[in-house]
């Protein structure tokens, strides 16, 4: 499958002192199945979400991010929401 996605994204890194910071960040997104176009036009599906990452001076980093999509112009509405942590833990 080939895919087209584009849309803004902003981010602010926050220095929390001592080497940490805090990073809240919000996204809007547009993705097109490119092997659709082929046929005909296809919908579009339109993701808006958010979330923080938040960074030690030791090299921890745990992310969380929440969205919701939606498939604009589809006869059959399928809306999601999803969310995600992750946590990077340093080897040394």
């Amino acid at each position: 499958m080939t895919r087209f996605t584009a849309g803004p994204e902003l981010r602010r890194p926050i220095d929390m002192g001592f080497g940490s910071s805090l990073e809240p960040f919000a996204f809007f997104k547009t993705s097109f199945d490119l092997d659709d176009i082929k046929i005909g036009p296809a919908a579009a599906r339109n993701t808006i979400g958010g979330g923080v990452v938040m960074n030690d001076a030791d090299g921890y980093v745990i992310q969380a991010i929440g969205n919701y999509s939606e498939t604009v112009g589809a006869a059959i509405p399928d809306p999601s929401l999803a969310g995600k942590v992750m946590v990077s833990v340093p080897l040394n």
